[in-house]
């Protein structure tokens, strides 16, 4: 079933016998096609109260990876949901690219921002150097507010 979805491509199509360990595919031309890749496309997937897939160990040797992994309790009504799941991020991805791109929309955090844990000016491994780094030196027991003291999306990049 996920062969006749568009976008997906399996990593060894020339290996036809079935696997006992599971088969990796990739979202390579769907990415090519929409720019929607793995990440996207796995953060959709949590939408639909569905668990994303493992992606790959790195480094990715399958454009886009991921690795369908059934769970040992998953019946073939799951696997079919899941499936299904697939059938409809590519849907999107191919009709209305942004909504999977801005995924997930229906969880309690939405995506995490991790731009800033690449700028050594803002880490912070003690909590002096984040106060000093964040808090421009002022922490609660320094005479500043212990509200002030406490992380905000703001102070925190």
């Amino acid at each position: 079933k996920l062969a006749k979805i568009r976008g997906l491509e399996k990593s060894h199509p020339h290996l036809t016998k079935w696997r006992m360990e599971m088969t990796r595919w990739g979202l390579g031309p769907m990415h090519e096609d929409t720019g929607i890749g793995t990440v996207a496309a796995a953060n959709r997937m949590a939408d639909f109260g569905i668990d994303p897939w493992w992606m790959s160990h790195e480094p990715w040797v399958v454009p886009e990876p991921f690795t369908p992994e059934a769970g040992e309790l998953w019946s073939k009504d799951d696997i079919d949901q899941w499936i299904a799941g697939v059938q409809r991020i590519s849907d999107e991805a191919y009709s209305n690219p942004e909504i999977v791109l801005t995924a997930p929309h229906n969880q309690p955090v939405a995506q995490v921002k991790g731009d800033w844990m690449e700028d050594p000016d803002k880490w912070a491994m003690t909590w002096r150097a984040y106060v000093r780094k964040h808090l421009g030196g002022q922490s609660a027991s320094a005479g500043g507010s212990a509200e002030a003291a406490v992380a905000s999306p703001e102070t925190r990049g």
